[in-house]
C-alpha cells in the first residue's frame, strides 16, 4: 500500500527507518478522502513501529516539522493544549517549531513544549539572546542498532511576519550559516546521518539546500506547506508530507556502497477510511472532543450559496466568503474600506448551502488578533494593495480580500509594481466608485496583525488608530454578531417559508398578526437563547405559527451603535481575553431574548449526526433554490437592493425579503484585461 515517491533501487535491509510529517491542525477526521484524524494517523505510525514484518528492522525515528498548537476549532478554546497528548501518543523523536506554534506567544509555546516527551528545534530563531520559546538548537538521536542520527531545527525568516504575538526584537539567524556552524558538531560528536527538520517553504528549503556543501547534511524533512512535495538538490532529498493528519512519509534508509551518505525510499502514504482507528488515539480525541461538541454544534446561521474557503481560491483571487467577511467589517465599523489578508480564512474547504454552525465560524475565522480600524492615506492603501499582490502566484496568505473597494492589478508586473487602478466606494452611494486619491484619509478596517506592520505591512505602522485591539472583536465574533441580529435561527422553528427582514427606515406597524419590532443592537440577544430556540422550540413560539418574526438589518451597525455595543461588551467582560471566545454556555437551560428559557443543544452521537448532516445538506438545497426563486428575484429587477457580500434582497412595501447570507464575486478584485 501506498505510492513510491523515490527508490533507490536496492532491496538490502534498511539501516534506518523514519516517519516524517508536518502540519497537524484539525484531531478529528474529515469527511472527504483522505479523511485523515489523529487516531488513524496513530494507528498507521504504530503498524509501521510495531507491525510483525519490521520485528527485525531498526526502531523507527518519527519527525515532525511543526504547526500543531493553532489554528484549529480546538486551539481556539485550548490555546493548543489538547495537542501534546496526541503529539506524545504518536511517538515523536524531534520536532521543528511552527509559525502558528507561536499563535499565542512564545511563552505559551515553552510552556507546552514541556507537556512534551520530545524536544522541539529552532537553532535560527532568538530572543533576546536565547532560543525562541526555549527550543534547542540540535538533538542526537541514536537508532535501536547504534546509529547516531544528527538533526537541527531550521525555519525561514518569512514567516516571522505572520505570527502576531512574536516581538519586534526577535533576532533571526542566516540558515544556512547557523548549518555550517551547527552540523560539524554533530558530526564530530559521532552523528552518521545529518536530518534537517525545517518550517520552511519549498523554494527556502530548495535554497538551503543550494547553499550547504554537499554531504554537509544528509536529507531535509520540511514544513509550511500543505503539499506533498519531494525532490533530489545538489544531492540531498528534499521533502514535504501534506498536511492535516491525512500523510505522511515512510522512509527507510541504507548507506551508499561508498560508505558516505544514504540512499533513501520513500513510501508516501494517505490516512484514508480503510486505516482502522488506533483505540487509545480515538479515546483521547474523543475525550477531547466531545466537551466542545455541544457548543459548536449550534447553528448560528444560513447561507443560500457555497462558500468556497479553498486556499486555491481565496489566496489566488476574490472570494465570496472573502466579500462576505470584508463587509461584515466594513459595515460593522462604518469605515470607507476593509482590506484582509487571505490568510485570515482557514476553513480550506467548500462550505454547501444550509446551516451555518459554530463551528464553521471557528474553523474558518480561528485568529484570536482583534480587528482593528485606521486611518489610512490612499498612497498607503495602494502600498499595502502591492504588499498583497506581491507573491502571486505563490499561495500566500497575504493575498487580499477586499470591501468597499475595487482594483485592477498584473500578476505578471514586477512585484510591488502590479496595482493598476484602485477605487473606493461612494459614502454618499455605494454603487458608485470613485478614484483613489493618494493624498486623501480613508477609514479601513482591518485585523490588528496587519495594522502592526506584520506579513510586509510596514505602510500601516504609523497609521492613525481609530479602534484598537483592546476595542476591537475578533473576526469570528463579528460575524457571529451579524447572524444574531439578523435573528434568523428563532424563527426556523415557525417554519416559515418567506420571512419577512425588517428595514430600521421603515418598520412594519404593529398588527395582530405581526409583532412590533424594537431594532436593537445585536448584543441585547445571546446566540445560545436563539439556537435554543431553533432547536426545542417554546410554547410562545408555537402560539405564534402562522405570523412572520422580524430581523434586524445590518445598517443597524452604525459607528454610534458600536460605541455602545462595545460599552456593553466592556461590561459584560465579552472583550477581554477569554480562551473561549464567549461560547461558555453557562448552566444547562439558555435564555431566550424576552425571557423564555429552552435547553441547550444535545450531544448527539455519530450516526445520529450524519443523518443531520445530510437533512441539513437537504434544506440547504431547497433555501438555495427559494433564494434564487421568488425570494431574491431582485438579481436582475430594477427594485434590487444590494446588501452584504453583493446579497440582493426585493425591496416590496418596506420590507426586504430574507433567506439567509448570498455573498457573491462581484469584480472586486481583477487582473488586468480581465472582464
Amino acid at each position: 500500500m501506498g505510492e513510491v515517491i523515490y527508490s533507490a533501487g536496492r532491496d538490502t535491509p534498511p539501516d534506518i527507518r523514519l516517519i516524517h510529517f508536518n502540519d497537524v491542525y484539525n484531531i478529528g477526521a474529515s469527511t472527504r478522502e483522505p479523511v485523515g484524524g489523529a487516531a488513524r494517523f496513530i494507528s498507521l505510525v504504530k503498524h509501521y513501529r510495531d507491525a510483525e514484518e519490521f520485528k527485525d528492522q531498526p526502531g523507527l525515528l518519527v519527525f515532525f516539522s511543526g504547526d500543531a498548537y493553532n489554528p484549529s476549532l480546538e486551539s481556539t478554546v485550548t490555546k493548543g493544549k489538547h495537542m501534546p497528548p496526541i503529539l506524545n501518543a504518536i511517538g515523536i523523536d524531534a520536532a521543528c517549531a511552527g509559525n502558528h506554534d507561536f499563535d499565542y506567544s512564545p511563552e505559551n509555546f515553552a510552556h507546552l513544549s514541556k507537556l512534551c516527551n520530545f524536544p522541539w528545534l529552532a537553532a535560527n530563531l532568538y530572543l533576546d539572546g536565547k532560543p525562541i520559546g526555549d527550543c534547542r538548537h540540535t538533538t542526537m538521536l541514536t537508532t535501536t542498532d547504534g546509529i547516531k542520527v544528527g538533526v537541527i531545527g531550521l525555519v525561514e525568516e518569512e514567516w516571522i511576519a505572520t505570527v502576531n504575538s512574536i516581538p519586534p526584537n526577535v533576532e533571526y539567524r542566516d540558515a544556512a550559516e547557523v548549518a555550517k556552524e551547527l552540523v560539524p558538531k554533530l558530526r564530530e560528536a559521532g552523528a552518521e546521518m545529518i536530518v534537517v527538520v525545517s518550517h520552511s517553504r519549498e523554494p527556502n528549503d530548495i535554497k538551503l539546500a543550494k547553499e550547504l556543501p554537499e554531504g554537509l547534511i544528509d536529507i531535509i524533512l520540511g514544513g509550511h506547506d500543505h503539499h506533498y512535495a519531494h525532490q533530489i538538490v545538489n544531492g540531498t532529498p528534499v521533502l514535504r508530507s501534506g498536511t492535516d493528519f491525512k500523510n505522511l512519509s515512510y522512509l527507510t534508509a541504507r548507506r551508499k556502497p561508498s560508505g558516505k551518505g544514504w540512499d533513501f525510499d520513500i513510501l508516501k502514504r494517505d490516512i484514508t477510511s480503510e486505516v482502522k482507528e488506533d483505540e487509545e488515539a480515538a479515546k483521547i480525541v474523543n475525550d477531547l472532543s466531545g466537551a466542545l461538541k455541544a457548543k459548536m454544534e449550534k447553528p448560528i446561521g444560513i447561507t443560500s450559496v457555497p462558500l468556497d474557503s479553498r486556499f486555491t481560491v481565496v489566496r489566488t483571487q476574490e472570494s465570496n466568503i472573502g466579500n462576505f467577511s470584508c463587509d461584515v467589517m466594513r459595515y460593522f465599523y462604518d469605515t470607507d474600506c476593509a482590506l484582509m489578508a487571505a490568510g485570515t480564512i482557514r476553513g480550506d474547504v467548500i462550505y454547501e448551502p444550509g446551516i451555518i454552525r459554530i463551528k464553521d465560524l471557528l474553523d474558518c475565522f480561528p485568529f484570536q488578533d482583534p480587528c482593528v480600524v485606521i486611518k489610512i492615506s490612499g498612497e498607503k492603501i495602494i502600498g499595502a494593495l502591492e504588499n498583497a499582490f506581491s507573491k502571486v502566484p505563490a499561495l500566500e496568505g497575504r493575498f487580499p480580500q477586499v470591501s468597499g473597494m475595487r482594483v485592477i492589478y498584473d500578476p505578471d508586473a514586477e512585484p510591488y509594481k502590479r496595482v493598476r487602478e484602485v477605487s473606493i466606494a461612494s459614502r454618499e452611494d455605494s454603487s458608485i466608485y470613485e478614484p483613489i486619491v493618494n493624498d486623501k484619509l480613508y477609514t479601513m478596517a482591518t485585523r490588528e496583525y496587519m495594522q502592526r506592520g506584520k506579513e510586509g505591512n510596514e505602510v500601516m505602522e504609523d497609521c492613525e488608530v481609530l479602534v484598537n485591539a483592546e476595542s476591537g472583536l475578533l473576526m469570528s465574533t463579528l460575524l457571529r454578531q451579524y447572524f444574531l441580529s439578523l435573528k434568523v435561527l428563532g424563527s426556523w422553528s415557525n417554519a416559515i417559508p418567506d420571512t419577512i427582514c425588517v428595514n430600521p427606515n421603515n418598520p412594519i406597524p404593529s398588527t395582530d398578526q405581526t409583532p412590533a419590532v424594537k431594532v436593537s443592537d445585536a448584543g441585547d440577544s445571546s446566540e445560545e437563547s436563539i439556537a435554543g430556540a431553533f432547536i426545542e422550540g417554546s410554547q410562545d413560539q408555537q402560539q405564534t405559527q402562522g405570523r412572520h418574526p422580524s430581523m434586524l438589518h445590518h445598517s443597524t451597525f452604525t459607528s454610534q451603535r458600536f460605541q455602545r455595543l462595545q460599552q456593553r461588551h466592556k461590561q459584560k467582560g465579552m472583550l477581554e481575553d477569554d480562551p473561549h471566545d464567549s461560547l461558555s454556555t453557562g448552566s444547562a437551560a439558555s435564555t431566550l431574548g424576552d425571557g423564555r428559557s429552552s435547553p441547550v443543544s444535545p450531544v448527539v452521537d455519530d450516526e445520529t449526526k450524519k443523518i443531520l448532516d445530510e437533512l441539513k445538506k437537504k434544506a440547504g438545497r431547497k433555501w438555495g433554490r427559494l433564494a434564487l426563486g421568488r425570494g431574491l428575484k431582485a438579481d436582475n429587477g430594477e427594485t434590487g437592493k444590494e446588501e452584504l457580500g453583493g446579497t440582493k434582497h426585493t425591496d416590496h412595501h418596506g420590507l426586504n425579503w430574507c433567506k439567509g447570507i448570498r455573498p457573491m464575486v462581484e469584480g472586486r478584485i481583477k487582473t488586468v484585461g480581465q472582464q
